[in-house]
């Protein structure tokens, strides 16, 4: 990529990231947004082993912008630890399938380093990578008030700017960028889909309320 079309990339793209991120701490901070932590341990896996693919394909620039996103995810992955660990009104609680999506994403992550085709371990690691969002996707369907359409949008949008940032256009890259904006959408209808789901739900609940008629007294069917 030129270099200027790399530099504007680079800092939407870390805005982009600071932007997210923050308003995760910020939701987390207010008991508005609940995170399985076991997800954002899967993204801080990927990011380590990720960085030093990245920088094999030459690609230094994505290299660093995950780097920073590494620190953030552990952070995201240490208070969203102690969360869960001290939530009393959590709807939702880590399961073992959780752990098995986690396991997916280190038996990747082991072929992804050991193996001598590079491309080949990036698939097979996108694929953990892919494993690794089910955690955060599961608990947001027994909690979606407690998640955002935003934060799913926004990655979308950051992994097609995170292509200008690449330096060697190669199958590394591509995995790291515009390979993950379809997960990313089928994310956002997921959550979406949760939403309106529980708002149907809501609407049921309230319609099986038996109706009364003035001093507390139910109403005869007619």
């Amino acid at each position: 990529m030129p270099t200027p079309v790399v530099i504007i990339c680079t800092i939407l793209c870390t805005v982009l990231m600071l932007t997210l991120y923050i308003q995760r701490y910020i939701g987390m901070y207010r008991n508005t947004y609940e995170v399985n932590p076991l997800s954002p341990l899967s993204w801080a896996i990927g990011s380590a082993v990720g960085t030093v693919f990245l920088i094999i394909s030459e690609n230094f620039v994505l290299a660093g912008i995950t780097v920073l996103s590494f620190s953030l995810q552990m952070t995201l992955f240490i208070w969203s630890t102690i969360n869960t660990r001290h939530c009393s009104w959590c709807k939702w609680k880590v399961t073992p399938a959780d752990f098995v999506c986690l396991g997916v994403v280190i038996v990747a992550t082991a072929v992804y380093i050991l193996t001598d085709n590079v491309n080949l371990g990036v698939a097979i690691m996108f694929v953990g990578w892919v494993f690794g969002e089910i955690p955060q996707l599961r608990k947001a369907y027994f909690a979606p008030q407690a998640d955002s359409v935003q934060f799913y949008l926004i990655p979308m949008v950051r992994n097609i700017f995170l292509f200008g940032t690449l330096t060697t256009i190669n199958f590394v890259g591509l995995m790291n960028t515009l390979y993950w904006v379809p997960v990313a959408v089928a994310e956002v209808v997921w959550i979406v889909y949760c939403k309106k789901r529980r708002g149907l739900t809501a609407q049921k609940q309230t319609a099986r309320m038996p109706k009364t008629c003035g001093h507390g007294m139910t109403c005869a069917k007619t």
